[in-house]
């Protein structure tokens, strides 16, 4: 809880990934939790595999990915000994209706086996992104690369900047997920047990 952690003390993450627009976003959520104190926090990549397809097509099977990640960043942490939380964030597309929307989840796991969990907003992708991904054939950012005619959409604005005019990149967005997910952590226990 963040009552629980002194004006101070550090908190270290581990996030189940490298990729640029996903570490930002916990940086910048932790910047957001913790404003205005002198508590250090300390973010931590670590490469780690999702276990799910590349192109996650459901809401549970990205959960899942979130999971594995965050679970296999807190374990597979080498780098720093004090590590607290593991982080896992993971994009993926589901069908409601006749709509296919993008999304992304976000999983904190602590060293206790608690767990906070959150979503991102969500928007609808057009026909022509989800037909290379229905099919089996790609995944969001291959696709997203293709369309705009760039390398590494996912690891900088995003499907969500790219539809956005970059007025919510992916960043922005996941920042808002970490903090919600990260809530179970820091507001006062009786609010959630």
């Amino acid at each position: 809880m963040k009552d629980d952690i002194l004006i101070g003390a550090m908190v270290v993450v581990a996030v189940g990934t490298t990729n640029k627009a996903k570490v930002k976003a916990v940086e910048d959520a932790l910047s957001l939790i913790w404003p205005n104190d002198t508590t250090i926090h300390k973010v931590i990549p670590v490469a780690v595999v999702s276990c799910v397809r590349a192109q996650p097509m459901t809401d549970d099977e990205t959960i899942e990915g979130a999971v594995h990640r965050a679970k296999s960043a807190l374990s597979q942490s080498t780098d720093d000994s004090e590590v607290q939380y593991g982080i896992g964030i993971e994009g993926g597309v589901n069908k409601v209706g006749d709509h296919w929307f993008e999304f992304t989840w976000v999983v904190i796991v602590d060293r206790k086996g608690n767990k906070g969990i959150a979503s991102t907003s969500r928007y609808e992708l057009p026909t022509k992104v989800m037909e290379p991904l229905i099919a089996g054939e790609k995944e969001l950012s291959q696709v997203m690369d293709e369309i705009t005619c760039t390398f590494d959409v996912r690891s900088n604005q995003g499907a969500m900047g790219v539809y956005t005019n970059n007025i919510l990149n992916r960043s922005l967005v996941c920042t808002h997920a970490v903090v919600f997910a990260f809530s179970k952590f820091f507001v006062k226990k009786e609010y959630w047990y």
